[in-house]
């Protein structure tokens, strides 16, 4: 039984496969959050009555 406050802090070295899952979450993490923002942002610019193309 080990300390809580090493908990995670292992240095093992991650696999090719590993590695490529992290960064392919990372990717989708960022699409989705730019692709919500535009959304919410045409959203926001119809309720304000903006042309949200004019923006652009």
């Amino acid at each position: 039984m080990g300390s809580l406050a090493t908990l995670g802090t292992e240095s093992e070295q991650g696999s090719a496969v590993q590695w490529a899952i992290w960064i392919l979450g990372l990717v989708a993490t960022v699409v989705i959050v730019v692709y919500t923002t535009k959304i919410a942002r045409a959203a926001l610019a119809n309720q304000l009555g903006d042309d949200p193309a004019s923006k652009e």
